[in-house]
């Protein structure tokens, strides 16, 4: 298989038997057009040769069928068709020449089906691109990266022990949220299932890409750069990086463990029936980081009555927007973080160390924050509460006043103080995550 390839999804929901039909006979058509194919597999059986009569006849039994995996392919390209109750995932991979001649087309046809069926998401990218931000076996890297190379990334370890390349930290990393996948890549198309999870005025607006157009159907069609198979370039990586900054996939979801350690550029919160999101700028009215940012876009939507609102300020973040968490009857603040420390080779200490300077070290003008406690909450597994690597964590603040360490009631605490600053870190047990009903909870922003 040649380097230079490019890989691609599509995915289209659809329960309607006449759809899944015309859908496979296009996709097939997409095939014979752009390729032409030497072999055929049907599932996990050995590959045969192509034959297109035999293929046009599974085709026509699928109203029949409630799941089936085609495979179809040559030397250098392979495109699958997969149907499962109701879902179309197909899969892509074209050699530099192939898709050199076919882009027009193969664009037009994912644009189609995402358009005028029920699109989920589609994604086309360089396949290297894709391995580097997706593939976390060792063994398996060694295929296109060297030992040295991959000892330089950042790793995490399985709940069997198993040591990975944690590609969480990758911005092209392709992570699933409430069954829909998460990723920045050269070009991408978001459907409408997207918009209940962020307000498609968010993808409208995200700055710094190639394009964003809207089409029809609410269908995004977004591209990050021109050039795909230069998606090293520095400028380009920073770009796949913004994106998913701007979009803050990383704040929604992770399965490192602990998260990526990183300020966020956008949060969300989702009450019943709504999604209130708060996005950060510069005096620029360019993304930034939230302890950087002076401008701020703060967005309501109804999910029920379809109603949007936005509002746009400039100022400074108050204590809330760290310690969203109110106690006013005991003049407490609380922030909280759910890790899990077991799944990271360092037993949680990058993790503690970041998420404690990011409460500690704010810069806030608000009349509680001098009053209030403000408290941050670990909340880890049980057994990871005889494991918190204490002595290592205070070398990472050594301009900080740290009180002694107490234990109470399966709770650990310890206080911190820097210059006017003030923090209480605790450490629960998972199961004590039920503590924060009896606080209010976040005000709208």
């Amino acid at each position: 298989m040649e380097e230079q390839q490019i890989y691609g999804i599509l995915r289209v929901d659809t329960a309607k038997e006449s759809e899944k039909i015309q859908l496979a006979e296009d996709w097939l058509s997409l095939v014979r057009i752009s390729i032409e194919p030497t072999y055929f597999k049907l599932e996990e059986s050995e590959p045969q040769s192509f034959d297109l009569e035999k293929m046009k006849g599974l085709i026509r039994d699928l109203a029949d069928l409630n799941e089936v995996t085609w495979l179809v392919g040559n030397e250098d390209n392979e495109l699958s068709f997969s149907y499962f109750k109701g879902r179309i995932l197909e899969k892509y991979i074209f050699s530099k020449v192939v898709f050199f001649k076919n882009q027009s087309l193969i664009k037009d046809y994912l644009l189609k089906k995402m358009t005028e069926y029920k699109g989920v998401m589609a994604y086309l990218r360089s396949f290297n691109e894709y391995r580097y931000s997706n593939l976390g076996s060792l063994n398996e890297r060694l295929a296109f990266e060297t030992i040295e190379e991959i000892e330089q990334l950042p790793k995490l370890k399985t709940m069997t022990g198993e040591e990975r390349v944690d590609c969480n930290q990758f911005a092209g990393y392709d992570i699933f949220f409430k069954g829909l996948c998460l990723t920045s890549c050269w070009q991408m198309f978001f459907g409408e299932p997207y918009y209940s999870l962020i307000p498609k005025q968010i993808f409208k607006e995200v700055q710094q890409v190639e394009f964003a157009q809207e089409h029809k159907n609410q269908v995004m069609e977004i591209q990050l750069y021109k050039d795909p198979y230069k998606w090293a370039h520095e400028s380009n990586l920073k770009f796949q990086r913004l994106f998913r900054d701007q979009l803050g996939f990383d704040s929604l979801a992770w399965d490192n463990g602990v998260g990526v350690l990183r300020e966020p550029y956008i949060e969300y919160i989702y009450p019943k029936n709504f999604i209130h999101t708060v996005q950060y700028q510069n005096d620029s009215l360019q993304p930034t980081s939230k302890k950087a940012a002076s401008h701020f876009i703060t967005r309501t939507y109804d999910l029920i009555q379809g109603a949007y609102q936005e509002k746009r300020v400039k100022g400074a973040l108050s204590a809330q927007a760290f310690f969203p968490w109110i106690d006013e009857s005991q003049a407490k603040m609380v922030a909280y973080r759910v890790i899990d420390p077991e799944l990271t080779l360092d037993n949680g200490l990058a993790a503690y160390a970041y998420y404690i300077r990011d409460y500690l070290e704010i810069d806030v003008i608000d009349d509680k924050y001098p009053d209030y406690e403000a408290i941050l909450r670990f909340y880890i597994p049980q057994n990871q509460l005889a494991q918190i690597p204490f002595d290592e964590l205070f070398k990472q603040f050594p301009d900080t006043k740290i009180g002694p360490i107490k234990r109470k009631k399966g709770t650990i605490s310890v206080e911190l103080k820097k210059e006017r600053n003030h923090l209480r870190v605790l450490f629960l047990d998972y199961d004590k995550l039920e503590e924060l009903r009896g606080l209010q909870e976040p005000q709208k922003v």
